[in-house]
């Protein structure tokens, strides 16, 4: 007689899985300072409570997204394959088995890659316990870079969303802060002047703090210039600069970066290059022997809704400062290599998918799974 679904033993195997999930459930993920551990307990994550019950779709589109390590993403692919393979799999053709969940594997991965671009969620948010800290993004873009596709004002709804309380605009070579009309500068995220440019070096820098373009200030093109021509520029005229995601391009070594009168790294955020401990270990501590500043920039360019870095700055009574007063506050802050008053926060999570998930995200997963095997029953799949 032919076995059922129910009756098969990958079904029982697939119910003690997912039973050891329910009663061994993992950590949410929390927030860490890369600066200092100890920071940390003044902010925690939150993760609206319905989105529990839509894990599957919030979830795993917000991990993929987030990883930073090859290994652990090829690891989770295959971790859900399996998974995928023991729960579907009806024919007793092992070939066909494969070819199968394979094809549904896939198809369900472009989809959830799809869902994750063009109907993003964002997850997480970061709640202060110390308003003595200000959040701030220093790098992210709008559609005035070439590559940008958010405009200005969905810049200012993404930050504030996930509470930013200010974040630097600094769009490729080109610096439109003075054309920003003044009621968007008052918005609940604050929108400070800032850009993205490339020196001869190959390195890219963020030039923060003046409203208008470096360019405006120099007869040859910023590409064509050393770092250090581009720094004195920028300090000489009221501005910062901090060397955007090194681990990319890598144009400079940090010492010859440092000779040039840089004021500091940026230590973490989103590029090609995935950005590894060890890489990241050497940043900062390049950052504290030359008591220089380390930030954490989105980079965000409007594409997807997550995000996984803050930069803290400790500066008490902030909130009473307006936008020009705040900028300068920050840069100040910066030039005069304060750097105790950064920190940088992070999402921290369980680097593989879907281990180190609480009991409500099992739950989410188990009732999807099954509603899927049901329709795909019906349908005689």
């Amino acid at each position: 007689m032919k076995k059922t679904f129910l009756k098969s033993w990958p079904f029982f195997l697939f119910v003690a899985f997912l039973f050891a999930g329910l009663i061994i459930p993992g950590k949410d993920a929390t927030v860490v300072s890369l600066n200092d551990p100890g920071i940390a307990g003044y902010f925690k994550l939150t993760v609206p409570a319905e989105f529990y019950a839509v894990e599957p779709f919030v979830g795993l589109p917000d991990y993929l997204l987030s990883f930073q390590h090859i290994k652990s993403v090829a690891a989770s692919i295959l971790l859900l394959f399996l998974i995928f393979f023991m729960f579907f799999i009806r024919s007793k053709k092992l070939h066909t088995r494969i070819i199968a969940v394979a094809f549904y594997s896939l198809l369900s991965f472009v989809i959830v890659v799809a869902y994750t671009v063009l109907f993003p969620v964002p997850k997480h948010k970061l709640i202060k316990n110390n308003n003595d800290y200000l959040l701030v993004d220093f790098h992210s873009h709008s559609t005035y870079s070439h590559d940008g596709i958010a405009t200005v004002r969905q810049g200012v709804k993404w930050h504030t969303r996930h509470n930013f309380d200010a974040f630097y605009l600094t769009d490729h070579s080109v610096n439109r802060y003075a054309e920003i009309p003044r009621d968007m500068k008052r918005l609940k995220s604050k929108i400070l002047p800032g850009e993205e440019v490339q020196d001869r070096e190959g390195n890219h820098l963020l030039i923060i703090g003046l409203d208008r373009s470096i360019s405006d200030f120099l007869t040859e093109d910023p590409a064509s210039l050393e770092t250090k021509r581009l720094t004195e520029t920028a300090h000489k005229n009221g501005g910062a600069v901090i060397v955007a995601h090194w681990w990319h391009e890598k144009g400079s070594g940090l010492n010859d970066l440092y000779a040039s009168g840089v004021d500091g790294f940026e230590i973490y955020g989103r590029e090609k290059t995935p950005l590894t401990a060890k890489t990241q270990k050497a940043l900062l501590d390049f950052c504290r022997e030359k008591n220089i500043i380390a930030t954490g920039g989105s980079n965000w360019h409007g594409w997807g809704a997550r995000n996984d870095v803050w930069t803290a700055i400790k500066l008490p009574g902030w909130q009473e400062l307006d936008v020009s007063q705040l900028n300068k506050k920050i840069v100040d802050a910066i030039r005069n290599k304060r750097a105790g008053l950064f920190e940088v926060l992070v999402i921290s999570r369980h680097p593989v998918y879907p281990l180190g998930l609480n009991f409500y995200q099992i739950a989410s997963w188990i009732v999807l799974l099954f509603i899927a095997r049901g329709i795909l029953s019906w349908r005689g799949v």
